[in-house]
């Protein structure tokens, strides 16, 4: 993995301790430059969401972010941001669940006051979530900041 993450091929995002406000040594995930080099490698397209999740991993390095895979007791957070002392929260979903609050429980339990944000796939799923904005991808990924 390393002469990948070197040649830029892959990219390490650790994982990040939000209640410790500290990078951890375990569990980083690695994220793929170029999606179809991942499709051909591994023979399959139908996991929309982790694409999805790859395709905003990208852009948000693109964006000048040091990205994180964000660590609050046993749940994920799928990207901890910084940038200029910054910190930003995002939750990526294909589409979100009719039956589970998972991606905007997640955020709801940091109880830090910085932006969160859940990306998604389905325009029927746009708007406000418990204070907390869920835009579509396509959009978000328009919006150069």
């Amino acid at each position: 993995m390393q002469l990948l993450t070197e040649s830029f091929i892959f990219y390490e995002a650790s994982r990040y301790d939000i209640r410790g406000k500290a990078r951890l040594k375990t569990g980083a995930k690695y994220y793929v430059v170029d999606t179809g080099l991942r499709n051909t490698a591994l023979g399959q397209i139908s996991n929309f969401g982790s694409q999805l999740e790859n395709i905003i991993y990208i852009e948000l390095k693109r964006r000048g972010y040091e990205v994180f895979v964000g660590k609050l007791y046993s749940e994920e957070i799928d990207f901890v941001c910084f940038k200029d002392k910054i910190k930003e929260y995002f939750q990526v979903a294909y589409q979100l669940p009719v039956d589970s609050d998972r991606e905007q429980r997640n955020l709801l339990h940091i109880t830090d006051n910085y932006k969160k944000t859940i990306i998604t796939m389905n325009r029927m799923d746009v708007g406000m979530i418990e204070g907390i904005p869920v835009v579509h991808a396509v959009d978000w990924l328009l919006v150069d900041s």
